[in-house]
């Protein structure tokens, strides 16, 4: 049998590494960022939640990861750019005798529409999607009608943070502005409390958005649980998400 030399073993050894690169920047890996936020506005026992049900997609090769983990300890990792993202919101609507739920897509990737500078008037919820003034309405965000783009202007939008404030009569709470185990209690009527908390740890560098509806003798309802910290998922769960592939 052939016994090979030092020359022989450093060939095969640097062969057998370059095949690992080769390997380590062709299989990837992929995580989903969920956005955890939204807003409460409340207004004489009618209280809208708008929250966010988008999602980040970030993905790497196994020759990028060791950068990834280092880049994380110092940069969170939505604050990575990104081209994979799905963006969507929840309106959930509640009174002291009913509530009400709404989920509607804003598109995916460089087509999705961002919804930005949300702002309540006495009649209705205006903001600025991709471009154009929209009004919410029970079926989703709907381009404002001519006579409401005069009375609704791009000026008119609040720009500026608007947390504990009172826009147009209605009071505003935004969650991202909540620390670690705060809480925000909201009562509707006589019977029901909407509870909004951050669950996250106090050291965690993603919000855990949770809101509840405490109705007296009756079970507390979950409205909406949302943990902002990136997870690892498979290849099917990654394009299922962010690009609408059937599992």
């Amino acid at each position: 049998m052939k016994r090979f030399g030092r020359n022989d073993e450093f060939i095969i050894g640097l062969l057998i590494l370059c095949g690992c690169i080769v390997m380590a920047g062709s299989l990837h890996i992929r995580y989903l960022a969920d956005s955890s936020g939204g807003q409460l506005f409340s207004r004489s026992g009618e209280v809208y939640l708008f929250l966010s049900r988008s999602h980040t997609g970030h993905e790497f090769t196994y020759l990028e990861f060791p950068i990834l983990v280092i880049g994380e300890n110092l940069v969170p990792l939505s604050k990575f750019d990104t081209k994979d993202i799905r963006r969507a919101e929840e309106v959930i609507r509640i009174t002291p005798a009913s509530i009400t739920r709404k989920v509607f897509e804003l598109g995916m990737g460089r087509d999705s529409r961002e919804l930005k500078y949300l702002t309540p008037f006495t009649d209705g919820f205006y903001a600025d999607c991709g471009g154009t003034i929209c009004k919410w309405m029970p079926s989703g965000f709907v381009p404002a009608t001519p006579e409401e783009q005069v009375t609704h202007t791009e000026q008119q939008l609040v720009t500026t943070d608007i947390d504990k404030k009172v826009v147009n009569g209605w009071s505003v709470r935004d969650f991202a502005s909540l620390a670690a185990g705060e809480q925000i209690e909201l009562r509707v009527g006589d019977a029901a409390m909407v509870v909004v908390e951050n669950r996250a740890a106090p050291a965690g560098r993603y919000p855990w958005i949770e809101a509840e509806l405490r109705e007296t003798n009756q079970a507390l309802e979950v409205l909406y649980e949302v943990n902002g910290a990136p997870r690892r998922v498979s290849r099917k769960e990654y394009e299922r998400t962010l690009r609408g592939a059937q599992p």
